[in-house]
């Protein structure tokens, strides 16, 4: 299927429309979060609906929402393009799911979950950290197609479950969603989260290339202080696959 992923030059008007869904902007047909997206794009649309019927001048929000709804669109790009051909490495793959739900808990579904993606204040100050997120993102993405071309070590099927409910660091991000944190308390949990994102990408480089020691060339800044959180993970695939 091609062309699937498409713009449209305006989503918000101060004039008092707005489209949402499939409507405006689409990523990715398959592995997309498209109803977050449609979920994003309504709260943006209700708040410019009740500043609207309350009398305020909604021409300031609806650029900057508009702004920040197509800075998360781009800051998604990178899970997707190009990345089809991963779905082939079982092995790879398992991993970047994981990695793709600790990315989205850790950051965007967090702010939207605390009710600030409309915050246009507590939004600038945490640009910095959303910055770091994607540019972390982007440098593993790139190595997880690097290492599937490299690893063909799944080109058989495999039977093994790699249950994400049960890993340890999931279950508690998926918690921190439903936390009531103050605006410093939530840029706090921001910049942990940043760190904890570190650790993980670390690990994952360092498991990829002891595998395949021509990946170091392509890895994210490896330190030598590995941590253990995909461990178990890990000992799984390689017994099994």
């Amino acid at each position: 299927m091609k062309h699937y992923s498409y713009n449209c030059k305006k989503m918000f008007s101060e004039d008092g429309w707005a489209i949402t869904g499939d409507a405006g902007v689409f990523l990715d047909p398959f592995y997309s979060p498209g109803s977050d997206f449609i979920a994003m794009n309504n709260c943006f649309i209700t708040e410019l609906i009740v500043k609207q019927y309350a009398g305020e001048d909604i021409a300031l929000q609806t650029a900057q929402y508009e702004k920040i709804f197509r800075t998360l669109f781009i800051a998604f790009g990178p899970v997707y393009e190009d990345q089809y051909a991963i779905m082939g490495n079982a092995k790879v793959m398992s991993i970047k799911v994981i990695w793709d739900f600790t990315l989205y808990w850790s950051g965007i579904a967090l702010l939207f979950f605390r009710h600030k993606l409309t915050d246009l204040e507590f939004m600038q100050s945490a640009a910095i950290q959303l910055q770091q997120i994607y540019q972390i993102n982007i440098q593993v993405q790139s190595f997880f197609r690097q290492w599937a071309e490299v690893d063909l070590s799944t080109d058989e099927m495999s039977d093994v479950f790699i249950n994400y409910s049960h890993i340890g660091f999931v279950q508690q991000l998926n918690k921190n969603l439903h936390k009531e944190l103050t605006d410093p308390e939530l840029e706090q949990q921001l910049v942990q989260n940043i760190a904890f994102i570190k650790e993980l990408a670390n690990e994952i480089a360092l498991e990829a290339v002891q595998l395949f020691p021509e990946l170091k060339q392509h890895t994210p800044e490896i330190q030598d202080n590995r941590s253990n959180h995909l461990q178990d993970i890990f000992t799984q695939m390689g017994s099994r696959f």
